[in-house]
């Protein structure tokens, strides 16, 4: 499944951010451990239900799939 292109709005404030197109890979990667790690943590703690956390990982990851970043086109 193609992951869909975000919404104008998100792609605009994500470069007002820096995280966008041509962001730094440390930042990028700092950002993704961060939700990958609220997952983890708020499923463990019973905040978020497990039988969901599949789907969860896998919108985050298509989310930020989207993003057009320099390095991956090397």
């Amino acid at each position: 499944m193609a992951a869909a292109r975000p919404p104008a709005v998100v792609t605009r404030r994500s470069r007002e951010c820096g995280v966008g197109p041509g962001a730094p890979r440390a930042l990028f990667a700092e950002v993704f451990w961060a939700a990958l790690h609220a997952v983890a943590t708020l499923t463990r703690a019973g905040r978020l239900p497990p039988e969901e956390t599949g789907p969860r990982v896998e919108l985050l990851v298509d989310r930020l799939a989207v993003v057009d970043m320099p390095w991956r086109r090397a």
